[in-house]
């Protein structure tokens, strides 16, 4: 899967063998971790195997045993895959909010999570509270990757979380040169459609995107979905400053 090769009478085998009687329960919780993200990576969508880890990780202690971003990988597979099961999802987000485990979180994980929940579509307040506090404090979001931080704002966005704070935040880690210098135009859409789904303007950020896809060329790379997403956003954006403007006078 790291090389992104699918050979499907491979994955056919593992398949089967994952789904034996017991042998899940042979896995250590690296072994889980690799296993999920393997199909999800290549696209196998298996229901057999996934709801034989699920089944295992569900049992007393399992999931609590897990790191970080075992727990992350986890979440995102089985969104990354369609997969949905509220009683997992849930019991991932109590496995997060155990004492120690956001603090053990890096930035990857903290976007995989995230990501899962706003994929499926599941609420959860209080573990998206959590998040939001963790990646707030200070010098961590400044270990995000460009695209982690397009996912998160995404995924708060997605599920409809108005965090201005949040929100500012990751914009204002948005424009620097590290991140400017890699956003593509899908996390150029994702970013921006995130503000705007949300009214919440960064007129700084919206002004250096403009000019990164102006300057750079991104344009070029743009689907049309791409170029309609960033557009409805800026539309939002000055029709937002307008109103401010409108209230204030």
């Amino acid at each position: 899967a790291t090389v992104a090769v699918h050979h499907e009478q491979l994955m056919n085998a593992v398949a089967r063998r994952i789904t034996e009687i017991d042998f899940v329960s042979t896995c250590s919780s690296q072994d889980i971790g690799n296993i999920v993200w393997a199909f999800a990576k290549l696209g196998v969508r298996d229901a057999g195997p996934m709801a034989a880890v699920a089944q295992h990780l569900l049992q007393p202690g399992v999931l609590s045993s897990c790191g970080a971003q075992i727990v992350a990988n986890v979440a995102w597979a089985f969104a990354e895959l369609g997969f949905k099961s509220d009683f997992l999802m849930t019991c991932i987000a109590t496995c997060a909010l155990q004492p120690g485990f956001l603090l053990a979180c890096t930035a990857d994980s903290v976007a995989r999570i995230t990501w899962a929940f706003a994929t499926l579509e599941i609420q959860h307040p209080q573990l998206m509270q959590a998040f939001s506090q963790r990646i707030v404090q200070k010098g961590f979001l400044s270990t995000f990757q460009a695209s982690d931080l397009c996912d998160v704002a995404w995924s708060f966005a997605k599920l409809g979380i108005r965090d201005e704070m949040l929100m500012s935040s990751i914009a204002d880690q948005a424009m620097t040169d590290e991140c400017l210098a890699v956003f593509t135009a899908v996390d150029l859409s994702r970013i921006t459609w995130a503000l705007a789904s949300l009214n919440i303007s960064h007129d700084s950020l919206m002004t250096a995107i403009a000019k990164l896809i102006v300057v750079k060329e991104v344009l070029a790379t743009f689907t049309p979905q791409d170029m309609a997403t960033v557009l409805w956003a800026f539309t939002v954006n000055v029709q937002n400053k307008q109103l401010t403007t409108a209230a204030v006078v």
